[in-house]
């Protein structure tokens, strides 16, 4: 029938060289045929498993990509929880202080009101006190 060499650095065969005389070059050309069909149905699979290969990691990688996205969201949300907490602080202290110089205010008009009573009293007295003596006022 025929001989083929194989050599075990090469993972490829050699072309059989020794052929049946049944049909001169027929059983070469159809073992080469078959050979060549048995290449191309494995570098079929091949290219197959890699585009499987492929799109699984393009899946992946698309994953990868959402989390990330996600956790830099996450921590951006954070941030502005932190920073809206910070000003919501700031806004109670900015309004207990502003009660607090309300009530100073209201302390200091009612303080004023009462001494321009006294005053008022006190100037009475004393202009009564400058007609009782027939001062001139």
């Amino acid at each position: 029938m025929f001989n083929t060499t194989h050599h075990p650095k090469n993972e490829v065969e050699s072309i059989p060289t020794d052929v049946s005389s049944v049909v001169p070059g027929g059983i070469s050309v159809i073992t080469i045929l078959d050979d060549l069909r048995s290449q191309l149905a494995g570098h079929i699979k091949n290219n197959e498993e890699q585009s499987f290969a492929n799109d699984s990691l393009k899946a992946k990688l698309e994953r990868y990509k959402t989390q990330k996205r996600n956790a830099d969201l996450e921590e951006q949300l954070m941030s502005l929880k932190q920073q809206l907490l910070q000003h919501v602080e700031s806004n109670k202290s900015l309004k207990t202080e502003s009660e607090k110089l309300k009530a100073d205010k209201n302390a200091l008009e009612e303080s004023y009101l009462e001494e321009l009573v006294w005053l008022r009293n006190t100037n009475k007295v004393v202009t009564e006190l400058l007609q009782s003596y027939g001062q001139p006022v």
